[in-house]
């Protein structure tokens, strides 16, 4: 089994086609791969996680809040602990909520307590071309998740204008150098650079594999790091989730 849990994170704003990649990428990959996704959900009850499409995939999800934010972070670390003592998986993919700022994301996985585990092979942030004026106007977490990330998909560029493509790709060059762009049409592209993934040539000390050691550890890292000065936990936008519960009965009686 591979010492090293490659990890692949994906960000962008609701809506801008994230899942969708994701059943792409996981719809890829060659068999053998041991494969985890952690999906993160803003409200209380998760939906995207009905829509992976891959049954056979072993999943996490964690809702009521960004796993980047204060609110749920210790669930997030401690998911991570679980993943690192128990799963052990060749990938791990991140799918974090559309409101996420990521800035925090590489110094939970570096933390001292996965002993070397979790290697980020790409922070990949899906942006809607249709809509990304908008929203790039109107949310901070949208120039977060970008500052953050060193590959692209820009995607619905057949609902964009190419003038407007070219404005997209010019934020981005803007806010990261020599940005690694893919244009497409719902989520559709090759994964080469995934190619590593099967190869499973990266090796690291076997400390990575052992346990991290008694609970009162765990809780005293996870503790730590949730006081963490430096860390940039706090929300990049205000933001409410609301839940609406439909017991049945025609579809009038909801307008």
């Amino acid at each position: 089994m591979r010492q090293q849990t490659h990890v692949y994170l994906l960000t962008g704003f609701l809506g801008s086609g994230k899942t969708t990649l994701l059943n792409r990428m996981t719809g890829t990959l060659p068999a053998g791969v041991k494969t985890l996704v952690l999906m993160n959900e803003f409200v209380e009850i998760g939906v995207d996680g009905a829509l992976v499409e891959n049954k056979d995939l072993t999943m996490i999800e964690i809702n009521r809040g960004s796993i980047l934010c204060a609110c749920v972070k210790s669930d997030f670390l401690k998911a991570l602990v679980a993943i690192h003592q128990d799963i052990q998986p060749d990938l791990l993919i991140i799918e974090s909520t559309g409101i996420a700022n990521p800035q925090d994301l590489l110094r939970n996985l570096s933390l001292p307590l996965f002993a070397g585990r979790f290697v980020v092979k790409n922070s990949i942030c899906v942006l809607d071309a249709a809509n990304f004026m908008a929203v790039y106007e109107a949310f901070q977490s949208v120039a977060d998740q970008i500052a953050a990330s060193n590959l692209f998909v820009l995607n619905k560029t057949d609902l964009a204008d190419p003038d407007e493509i070219k404005r997209i790709e010019a934020i981005v060059s803007g806010i990261v150098a020599n940005p690694i762009i893919y244009k497409t049409r719902n989520a559709r592209l090759d994964f080469d650079w995934m190619d590593d993934i099967a190869s499973g040539s990266e090796s690291q000390p076997d400390k990575a594999s052992a346990p991290i050691g008694p609970i009162t550890a765990i809780d005293d890292a996870v503790r730590a790091a949730m006081h963490d000065p430096d860390a940039q936990d706090a929300p990049s936008d205000a933001m409410v989730s609301f839940l609406m519960a439909w017991q049945g009965g025609p579809v009038d009686a909801l307008r």
